[in-house]
C-alpha cells in the first residue's frame, strides 16, 4: 500500500510537523506500507530526519498555503495528478486543508481514496473548504462533534485517533537548580508573552531556585525577545529545536501558555519525558489532562495565576513527583506513536477492504 503524506510546510516549531513524523515512524514498522512526503517547505534538518529513517520527500513550494495563488494551486494539482498515475498511490493522507482541496478534486479523476487529519478547530474563513476529503481525522470527540454540527459532514466520514508520540526514555535531569521551559511557534495564540510576564513577576528567593528559557521561532520573535530584555528577567531564549521531546529531558518543568489548541504534542511529549506540566485552562483541555492529578493547571491569560503556579511548582517539586508518574503512564498507555500508527493502519484497511 502506497501512501502519500500531503504537509504544507514541516518545522522546528511546528506540532503538526511532529505528529507526522511520529506517525511515519510508527507505520514504518509495517511492511507492506510504503511512505512519500510532498510538502511546500521543509526545514534543512527535516529532510536529512526523514531521509535517515528512508522516506522520500519531495518539496513543492506549490503545496505551501502561505504561496497559494490560482496558479500554484493549479501547478499543485497537475503534479499531484501526474505523480499518482506514476507511482501508483493508494491513499493521499493530508494534513492541512489547502493540501487537502488539491488532493480531493484530482482523485474524483483518478479515483484514489483521500484522508485528511485535521489538527484543531479552524475559523471558517477563506475560499478553500476546510474539511474536503472522504474521510476525516480529528484528535479528540470534542472537535469531532463540532465539526459535525457546524459543517454538516456526516459523522460516518469522521474518525476520532487521538495523537501519539514516540516512546523515549523517561530521563529527567536532576541539576542543583529547576530548569523551566516554555515551547512553541511564536505567534499571539500561543501568548507566549504571558509566561515572560510571569516570570519577571517572580522574586529573587525564586530566580536563585529556577532557572529559565523560552524556545521557538515564528512571526512574534522580536516583539516576545524585546519584552524579555525590557522585563530584565533571567530568561534565556534558546532558539529552535528539531526535536523537543529528547530536549525535554534536560529540564524539569515545561509551560504551556496557549490559548487555543486541540490535542498540543508537546504536553504528550513533556508527558512522555516525565516533566511536570504547568498548561493553560484552554477549551477542551480536560478532555484529556485532569487537572492537579496530570499537572498544573493556570487560568488562560491571568500572569498573576502562572506566576502562582510556577511559585507553587518550585517549592513543591519533589512532592508533585506522584503527577508526572501518573501522567507518564497515562500517555504511555493511550498516546504513544505505536497505538497512534496501529489505529491509522486499521481506518487504511477498513477503508480500501484490504
Amino acid at each position: 500500500m502506497h501512501i502519500l503524506f500531503l504537509i504544507n510546510s514541516i518545522t522546528k516549531t511546528c506540532g503538526i510537523s511532529s505528529h507526522v513524523y511520529s506517525l511515519i515512524c510508527g507505520l514504518k514498522k509495517y511492511p507492506l506500507i510504503d511512505i512519500t512526503v510532498i510538502c511546500g517547505y521543509a526545514d534543512e534538518e527535516w529532510i536529512q530526519q526523514l531521509n535517515s529513517q528512508h522516506i522520500d520527500i519531495i518539496i513543492n513550494h506549490c503545496f505551501d498555503h502561505n504561496k497559494r495563488t490560482y496558479i500554484n494551486f493549479s501547478a499543485a494539482a497537475l503534479f499531484l495528478f501526474a505523480y499518482c498515475l506514476t507511482n501508483k498511490v493508494d491513499i493521499i493522507h493530508s494534513h492541512h486543508h489547502y493540501c487537502g482541496n488539491i488532493a480531493y478534486y484530482i482523485t474524483k479523476v483518478i479515483r484514489i481514496k483521500t484522508f485528511l487529519t485535521n489538527h484543531g478547530i479552524i475559523p471558517p474563513i477563506g475560499r478553500l473548504s476546510h474539511y474536503k476529503t472522504d474521510i476525516l481525522i480529528v484528535p479528540t470527540e470534542r472537535i469531532k462533534n463540532h465539526i459535525i454540527k457546524c459543517n454538516k459532514i456526516h459523522e460516518s466520514k469522521v474518525f476520532i485517533i487521538n495523537n501519539g508520540v514516540t516512546r523515549i526514555r523517561s530521563c529527567t535531569t536532576e541539576t542543583p537548580k529547576i530548569k523551566i521551559i516554555s515551547a512553541s511557534r511564536m505567534i499571539k495564540l500561543k501568548a507566549l508573552d504571558i509566561y515572560i510576564k510571569a516570570v519577571a513577576l517572580l522574586g529573587k528567593e525564586y530566580l536563585e531556585k529556577a532557572e529559565f528559557y523560552l524556545a521557538g521561532e515564528g512571526p512574534e520573535k522580536e516583539k516576545l525577545l524585546e519584552l524579555i530584555s525590557n522585563s530584565h528577567t533571567q530568561l534565556h531564549y534558546i532558539g529552535n529545536i528539531l526535536h523537543f521531546n529528547a530536549e525535554l529531558c534536560r529540564y524539569n518543568i515545561y509551560i504551556h501558555t496557549s490559548t487555543l489548541e486541540a490535542f498540543p504534542m508537546t504536553l504528550l511529549e513533556a508527558g512522555m519525558s516525565r516533566t511536570l506540566v504547568i498548561v493553560s485552562n484552554f477549551e477542551g483541555l480536560n478532555e484529556y489532562f485532569s487537572e492537579n492529578i496530570d499537572g498544573l493547571v493556570f487560568e488562560m491569560n491571568n500572569v498573576s495565576d502562572l506566576s502562582e503556579k510556577i511559585k507553587f511548582a518550585i517549592d513543591h517539586y519533589e512532592g508533585l513527583r506522584c503527577m508526572r508518574d501518573q501522567y507518564y503512564d497515562k500517555v504511555c498507555r493511550y498516546y504513544t506513536y505505536d497505538r497512534m500508527s496501529q489505529q491509522t493502519v486499521k481506518l487504511y484497511r477498513n477503508i480500501m477492504n484490504v
